[in-house]
């Protein structure tokens, strides 16, 4: 390619591989003769790998067609439509695969009496990203900048310097109905004492606060200038209120169902039709409790629920709650036994796992075991001297959907992760909630990152425990990770009728041997 000015040639190449801009010299043909050292580092080749390539060696495939087309308009016409633009943003490929933002200037030059190609070409992977950050950052100012008159909530911002800089007229009218100046001061004394924190660490942050005799959920959430604060407090008294009440209905009425449960056990004989009435009843309500949580899940992550109980009423149970950070608690619970005793015993679960969540609120998963624990044993300590030794195993799992993170905590109750093609089963404490245990060992925590497409399979032992097959035998844990595995390449209702279909063709003419419950998540 060089001509009697070689070494002049030699001399401007050894400058251009000095350029911090990536540069590559391609003849008409479109072949690579010459690159320069930011581009090796770049696009992470050796000289030896790319001399002699083909151009479209570094162009990703969605762009190779365009560059063809060029090239061959060029060469019959001369026409420059690139060469005129003084840059074009576009993309780069690097060795590893990896596609990236670049722009590139291109212009014609003449080697050794042929016509070639010039690339200067900059990395914008950097820039690309700052201006996403930008973009969100802005996107974020708007959002807090929306401070709306009407808002019927107390909105109000505070300085840095702790001085009141807006309220608007909910939070005026309040404040001059709290009689004391004292009052005042301590409201302003319990707010200041958050702003110096978030502002600094640029977090948002929420709790419950009494302001006189209502309560209120209290928001801060720091201005990206970090020079206020701007404070949302949204009444909750009633609600507030109606927790608390429910709570403590709920708890009298599973004390009252649990006496009724055991002077029952002594009439039954002669009260057939009457307990099958209650019995009916309690499902219906027993349903409503479990529909409530279905709805909560639906609303979260696609799911499938396979829940199939023995007898009229069950005892399994599945329970959920969103948090007002977004994320979520789900448990699924297999109580001692089945039929009447076993609903009667989920309805206790059910309730204390409100109490400790949403009343005491109480977010970890192996810290909730461990209080559903306490509160199971002081309520059925007359029980175990009677020798009914209730209890119950458990899978409580909480998600961060914004985090992409799973916690979860068990008794005795393993969970299923699919992932890539295979099921892997994590392991939990292997002791119960209750009395046929004697282990005081405190449940542990376990967390997990989520990546798109895992599911989640949260069961009770009654599916793997079914008789049935060719030889009458119980399905056993094996054959149904194999199950679940097979099965979880299907969209996820197939996937729930595929679990149905096999579990009935399965069972056969067999009875139910315990409830089944079966609830999938994916992510």
């Amino acid at each position: 390619m060089y001509s009697s000015n070689t070494n002049v040639m030699e001399d401007q190449l050894k400058i251009l591989d000095k350029l911090l801009n990536s540069v590559v010299i391609a003849n008409n043909r479109g072949n690579i003769v010459f690159v320069n050292s930011a581009f090796l580092k770049l696009f992470k080749y050796s000289k030896e790998e790319i001399i002699g390539k083909s151009i479209s060696t570094i162009i990703p495939e969605k762009y190779r067609e365009a560059h063809r087309k060029g090239m061959k308009r060029y060469n019959s016409t001369g026409e420059k439509r690139v060469m005129e633009a003084p840059k074009v943003k576009l993309e780069g490929l690097k060795s590893d695969g990896e596609i990236f933002p670049i722009t590139l200037r291109l212009s014609e030059v003449e080697l050794d009496g042929e016509k070639h190609f010039f690339s200067s070409m900059e990395d914008l992977t950097e820039l690309t990203k700052q201006e996403e950050i930008t973009k969100l950052e802005r996107c974020k100012v708007d959002n807090i900048a929306r401070f709306p008159e009407e808002n019927p909530s107390l909105v109000f911002r505070l300085s840095k310097e702790k001085k009141i800089l807006y309220a608007n007229e909910p939070t005026t009218e309040l404040w001059k109905s709290i009689k004391t100046f004292g009052e005042r001061r301590e409201i302003l004394k319990y707010l200041h004492s958050k702003i110096d924190y978030l502002c600094d660490v640029r977090e948002t942050f929420a709790e419950e606060y009494r302001i006189g005799d209502r309560v209120f959920y209290v928001s801060f959430v720091p201005v990206l200038t970090r020079y206020y604060l701007n404070v949302y407090c949204s009444d909750i008294t009633e609600y507030s209120n109606k927790i608390k009440y429910q709570s403590r209905q709920m708890m009298k009425l599973n004390k009252e169902l649990i006496d009724f449960t055991m002077e029952l056990d002594k009439k039954v004989k002669n009260q057939i039709s009457d307990i099958i009435d209650s019995i009916n009843y309690s499902r219906n309500i027993q349903q409503t409790i479990l529909k409530n949580s279905l709805n909560k899940i639906d609303k979260f992550v696609n799911n499938f629920i396979l829940y199939k109980p023995k007898d009229i009423v069950s005892g399994d149970f599945y329970w959920a709650y969103k948090i007002w950070t977004g994320d979520m608690i789900i448990a699924v619970g297999d109580c001692t036994g089945h039929g009447v005793p076993g609903a009667f015993l989920t309805m206790l679960a059910n309730s204390l796992l409100n109490e400790i969540v949403i009343t005491k609120r109480i977010r970890e998963t192996d810290k909730i075991l461990n209080q559903l624990r306490e509160e199971i044993m002081t309520l059925l300590l007359h029980r175990e001297k009677e020798g009914v030794k209730d209890g119950l195993d458990i899978t409580i799992i909480k998600i961060s959907k914004k985090k992409r993170r799973l916690e979860y905590s068990g008794a005795n109750n393993p969970l299923y992760l699919y992932r890539d093609g295979e099921i892997e089963m994590l392991s939990t404490d292997p002791f119960s909630i209750g009395y046929e245990t004697e282990n005081e060992e405190s449940f542990h925590t376990h967390t997990l990152k989520l990546n798109k497409g895992d599911r989640v399979f949260l069961t009770t032992d009654g599916y793997q425990d079914q008789f049935g097959g060719d030889r009458d035998k119980k399905l056993k844990r094996g054959p149904f990770r194999r199950l679940l595995e097979e099965t979880s390449s299907q969209p996820i209702q197939e996937q729930k009728q595929s679990l149905y279909d096999f579990f009935i063709d399965w069972k056969g003419a067999n009875e139910q041997v315990d409830d089944v419950t079966l609830l999938g998540l994916e992510f």
